[in-house]
């Protein structure tokens, strides 16, 4: 999604059951994140380690914000879970605001079901017709972001869900999702301190 809640990559055919970090795993934009994020310039920022140390300047690169069911690496700062912030007073700020950015993104969501309702209970064609229902779905995104550009006013009441509601702790096949000690959200917990 962009900053005007538009849908920028949209992968249709997975089945509903199917783990959003295998869906990622599986998606154009994954493989060819690096390339068009290295294309972005990083922005410097103070961190310290503890709130004792002494502050140093990190590079943090451009990357997506994706809830906490994803890696955290150096291009993909999930939020946390909750057990997590519960933990330190730090990560806890840093959730909320990594949450309130992913807010936007869930009302992007909201609005795409609450202008087409029938996003908003199983497909019958997709028992009948898989090609169908892709295209279905493809096309309500294409007419979503149409109607963003045509800058369309009509009242849409947004169905917004618990952005903690897919709060999961393993990939998409399986394995513990941790994190990694270069992991740009480990340096905007620095940032933090």
């Amino acid at each position: 999604m962009d900053h005007k809640k538009r849908f920028i990559e949209v992968l249709v055919g997975f089945p509903g059951a199917v783990n959003d970090g295998r869906i990622w795993a599986n998606s154009a934009l994954n493989r060819k994140l690096e390339q068009l994020l290295s294309q972005l310039p990083s922005t410097p920022i103070e961190t310290k380690a503890t709130s004792q140390s002494e502050t140093r300047i990190e590079e943090v690169p451009a990357f997506l914000l994706g809830d906490s069911a994803y890696a955290s690496t150096v291009r993909m700062v999930p939020t946390y879970k909750v057990t997590d912030t519960n933990q330190n007073v730090i990560t806890k700020n840093l959730n909320e605001q990594l949450a309130g950015i992913r807010y936007g993104i869930e009302n992007a969501f909201g609005m795409l079901k609450g202008r087409f309702r029938v996003l908003n209970r199983d497909l019958e064609c997709a028992a009948e017709d898989v090609k169908r229902a892709a295209l279905l779905i493809t096309s309500i995104f294409t007419i979503h972001n149409f109607l963003i550009d045509e800058r369309d006013e009509t009242i849409v009441e947004p169905v917004i869900r618990d952005p903690e509601e897919r709060d999961m702790t393993r990939d998409g096949e399986g394995n513990e999702v941790g994190n990694e000690n270069t992991s740009t959200r480990d340096i905007l917990w620095r940032h933090r301190c």
